[in-house]
């Protein structure tokens, strides 16, 4: 109620550039939330085949072959007992519990898997955005769109079994 009472008797020149601010502020994040959908349109829009594909190289055993995602046993077993799992030999149990988690949300069909690993690397291109941004480097946006965009990266989003790739830039890009 101070601060009210300060602001009525100041004079109207003096008040205009706080309105002017907040103004500023709301467009300026209006822009900023615009940058971020579009980027990830772009991704989405540049991987639209890898969304329209079926399973590829060893995506079929890791995700259609492997009986370790049709109940809840198989989650422990994901966690507890890798040795057991009828899959590559290496131990990556949260690439593993998304799988078990989609396979429970839409089974063995291709679509949703490829969706979230495009979904993922939309997501890393905006925490790279987001992290030039706070480093003040200059072009960060366009530097994102390169990183979304980039042909290194096809083959760890449109192969489902390369999940672990974009999950870990996930998680890296998360705590950086």
């Amino acid at each position: 109620m101070n601060i009210k009472r300060k602001r009525l008797n100041q004079h109207p020149a003096d008040v205009a550039p706080i309105a002017s601010n907040e103004h500023e502020s709301r467009t300026r994040s209006q822009v900023l939330i615009w940058q971020g959908v579009l980027l990830c349109a772009m991704t989405f829009l540049f991987y639209l085949p890898a969304l329209k594909a079926g399973y590829i190289w060893d995506d079929d055993r890791a995700v259609e072959q492997n009986l370790s995602l049709r109940d809840f046993s198989g989650l422990a077993s994901i966690w507890l007992s890798p040795g057991t799992l009828n899959t590559e030999s290496h131990y990556w149990p949260i690439t593993y519990t998304t799988f078990w988690v989609e396979y429970q949300l839409w089974g063995n069909h291709p679509f949703g898997y490829h969706f979230n690993n495009v979904l993922l690397h939309s997501l890393n291109a905006i925490l790279v955005w987001l992290a030039l941004r706070r480093l003040k480097v200059r072009g960060a946006w366009v530097t994102s769109a390169v990183f979304a965009l980039h042909p290194v990266h096809v083959e760890t989003v449109a192969w489902v079994a390369e999940r672990k790739d974009v999950l870990s830039a996930f998680f890296y890009l998360s705590a950086f």
